[in-house]
């Protein structure tokens, strides 16, 4: 998972990503990942929001794009916010049961399926700030590889 993390890291870097390392190294040492700042490099990977946009900046980007919001009474977010997050920022297209039933249960298991997550695959679960950015750069290379 480090592996992934740096690969998104030495992406942000080759492409003007211009937040601060500290930001950065304080995102990636979190044992569980809040929602506000995964959304904020979440859309801004996915170039949806600007990189100099904050992370409340990103929180209203989504909740006004597509009606997600961050969970009421916590900070952590899931894997499975996380994914469904992930899936409108990047257009990823589900399977049968997302295109029924959109919702971070089935996009957790679409990014399962595509191999973003390889261990522990609960929509239910926290995830660190490390695993976030290592499931962010792996979103970045199927990007990549879509024609």
């Amino acid at each position: 998972m480090l592996f992934r993390s740096v690969v998104f890291l030495a992406w942000g870097t080759a492409s003007g990503f211009s937040q601060s390392n500290t930001i950065i190294d304080g995102f990636l040492e979190k044992e569980q990942a809040d929602y506000a700042t995964s959304a904020y490099f979440i859309l801004s990977a996915a170039g949806v929001i600007p990189e100099t946009a904050s992370p409340a900046e990103a929180v209203e980007k989504a909740r006004t794009e597509w009606g997600l919001a961050p969970p009421e009474g916590r900070e952590a977010v899931r894997l499975g916010e996380f994914s469904h997050l992930l899936m409108k920022a990047f257009g990823i297209p589900g399977g049968l049961m997302y295109t029924l039933m959109p919702g971070p249960r089935y996009a957790a298991r679409e990014i399962a399926y595509l191999e973003f997550v390889l261990d522990k695959t609960s929509p239910w679960r926290t995830i660190s700030g490390e695993e976030a950015l290592g499931i962010v750069g792996e979103a970045l290379a199927w990007k990549e590889a879509r024609p």
